[in-house]
């Protein structure tokens, strides 16, 4: 079967592109064609992430100098992510043709047998604050629907987004989740899923290793981190002189590598 795939790939992040990547791997190997829905809203895209996170932050985006300002520190960064993460999501991810909108998805979907949604938190609002049907395969009516480890990011539902998960899921003929909560809050709604693991986690060291390349002989500390916390990369520092090792430091949009190493295949 051909099996189409919606999910959140084009977050500029690891999580999104190596999720996205598993799950199109596993459909392979269970001897089916795989296609991943390159479903990038213009709003969402990195060229305007930044523009659409300010949005919802109304009194800086309505005073002109710290729009002006917040633009001009964070918006250069993202791009140049988004461009080297749109270099490997191009290189590994079996693609469909770009859909910029929610109407031109709607209006010509890619023709498939079973359209999935998952795995990440595909049922989360978008960047703007808003929920897109499309991530609940909208679009795909009266075919078959699925979901793989699909995710909510949230378990606190106004009774309005209650009807529309309601809504939309109950056309599904199979729902599988990340979350055990979950599963128990669909239960509440009426609707059956079961739990299973994110996609990164069906396959072991062997299959990732394909995907790396050595950091460093030498010892190192590794820091992850969703935003750049000064305080906790001087400590680390601090740390990694007083040790004598390297210190590797990830930050959600960029990576400081502090010895110049080379970490990953997915390089940034």
């Amino acid at each position: 079967m051909k099996v189409d795939v919606i999910t959140r790939h084009a977050i500029t992040n690891y999580g999104s592109l190596l999720q996205a990547l598993a799950t199109q791997t596993v459909i392979e190997e269970l001897g089916h064609e795989c296609e991943i829905i390159d479903y990038i809203r213009t709003d969402e895209s990195y060229r305007e992430h930044e523009k659409t996170l300010l949005k919802n932050k109304k009194k800086w985006n309505n005073n002109p100098f710290i729009r002006f300002a917040y633009l001009t520190l964070r918006q250069p960064e993202s791009i140049m992510a988004g461009k080297k993460f749109e270099k490997q999501r191009d290189g590994y991810l079996k693609l469909s043709k770009r859909y910029s909108s929610r109407e031109a998805l709607k209006n010509d979907p890619p023709k498939a047998d079973v359209y999935m949604t998952g795995s990440d938190q595909v049922w989360g609002p978008t960047e703007d604050g808003s929920y897109d049907d499309n991530y609940c395969l909208s679009f795909a009516n009266g075919m078959k629907k699925i979901s793989y480890a699909a995710s909510f990011g949230r378990t606190d539902m106004t009774s309005e987004t209650r009807e529309y998960f309601i809504k939309h899921l109950s056309t599904y003929d199979h729902v599988a989740v990340r979350e055990d909560s979950a599963v128990k809050m669909l239960r509440n709604f009426g609707i059956e899923s079961e739990q299973v693991l994110d996609p990164t986690l069906l396959y072991g060291e062997e299959f990732w290793n394909k995907y790396t390349k050595e950091a460093t002989s030498k010892k190192y500390i590794l820091v992850y981190q969703l935003h750049n916390d000064k305080k906790l990369g001087e400590y680390a520092e601090k740390v990694a002189k007083k040790k004598e090792w390297s210190l590797l430091e990830f930050h959600l949009l960029s990576i400081k590598l502090v010895d110049r190493a080379n970490l990953f295949g997915v390089q940034l």
